[in-house]
């Protein structure tokens, strides 16, 4: 009877735990600007409309809202921060973010070969249905990341 009880409250436990991960709740705008000035960038990063993020990535369906700061051009930089409805729309993501840096490697290749390791060391930190993309060239960029999940 004690093992039952017990096994009870761990599933409890467990569930609830489940539930408050489901229900959480990020400030994408708040969330990114907390990046951005948390790290230390070689150009200034500059907060851009959602029309620019759509044009930018590969979105799927199911977008709630994007905070994205792009560098001037002279680098890689970028932060961006989503939140989808679902978490297979941010798994989506995940993979479309990928495309993104393999895109941006290729173009840097040849014009600013240097950025190349930024892009490759590139973070895409994914929490249920949020999602933070950051390059950058500093070390703590995942901590950073998480600090803010």
């Amino acid at each position: 009877m004690k093992r039952m009880i017990a096994l009870l409250l761990a599933m409890g436990m467990l569930l609830f735990s489940c539930r408050d991960q489901e229900n959480k709740e990020i400030d994408v705008a708040s969330a990114a600007e907390g990046i951005v000035s948390a790290l230390s960038w070689d150009d200034e990063l500059s907060l851009v409309d959602d029309q620019v993020a759509s044009s930018l990535y590969e979105i799927p369906d199911g977008l709630e809202d994007v905070a994205l700061y792009l560098s001037s051009g002279a680098t890689a930089e970028e932060v961006a921060v989503f939140a989808f409805s679902t978490e297979d729309g941010a798994k989506s993501m995940e993979q479309n973010l990928q495309k993104r840096i393999d895109s941006q490697i290729a173009g840097f290749s040849d014009y600013v070969p240097d950025e190349v390791p930024r892009l490759e060391n590139a973070v895409i930190y994914r929490d249920g249905r949020y999602l933070a993309f950051c390059v950058s060239g500093d070390d703590d960029a995942l901590t950073e990341i998480e600090n803010q999940f």
